[in-house]
């Protein structure tokens, strides 16, 4: 996010809203095009216990989650995918389930 208001502290969601559209929908579709995945995970929130995060992409259904994600769940994730070991703290979280649109 280039500031504080188009991240969503100082302008509100509408603000942060328009700029992504305008800024991440190329990047949603490239990746659907290209077998890809974006990530967007939010630093923060009024409660500490839900912060957003969302998957776009070509294996990703559209869907929500309830699961307790956190950044290590995101790298095993991404580990699990390539096939690397887990790295540290990744090798005791979850990867993200029940979001694939797989054959």
């Amino acid at each position: 996010m280039p500031d504080l208001c188009h991240d969503m502290h100082d302008c509100g969601v509408a603000a942060g809203d328009d700029w992504a559209r305008e800024h991440l929908t190329p990047f949603v579709a490239w990746a659907q095009d290209h077998d890809s995945m974006l990530i967007v995970t939010f630093d923060g929130g009024t409660d500490a216990t839900h912060i957003a995060t969302i998957v776009a992409g070509a294996p990703v259904r559209r869907t929500v989650s309830d699961q307790r994600i956190d950044h290590y769940s995101l790298l095993r994730t991404l580990e699990d995918m390539y096939g690397f070991a887990p790295l540290g703290h990744a090798a005791d979280a979850q990867p993200l389930m029940g979001i694939w649109d797989l054959p």
